[in-house]
């Protein structure tokens, strides 16, 4: 009779196992829908070949840079040049108004 009663104790706790063996594979199976699978793995993995790499953004960087700063002395160069070619037109302008009175 222990032996039974032993038994049936065994069996009502594997039952609670099952349970929450159940539970559990539930809870994983929901959030399996989510997960990435080899297909969506391959597809990214083809997709990141075309990626540019850190060394590569860094050249870019350095590149963007150097445009910037070359872009910045032409504005000055182009600022000074129409400062300069504003007075001189003003200077002949007024050469031509002096000479025409």
């Amino acid at each position: 009779m222990a032996e039974i009663a032993h038994l049936e104790q065994d069996i009502a706790e594997i039952k609670k196992d099952l349970a929450a063996i159940r539970e559990d594979l539930a809870v994983l199976k929901a959030k399996s829908e989510t997960y990435a699978t080899k297909e969506d793995l391959a597809s990214l993995k083809t997709k990141s070949e075309t990626y540019a790499t850190k060394t590569e953004l860094q050249d870019m960087r350095l590149e963007i840079e150097k445009l910037r700063t070359e872009i910045e002395r032409s504005s000055r160069t182009i600022i000074m040049w129409l400062s300069g070619l504003i007075i001189g037109a003003t200077g002949v302008i007024l050469a031509m108004i002096r000479i025409s009175h």
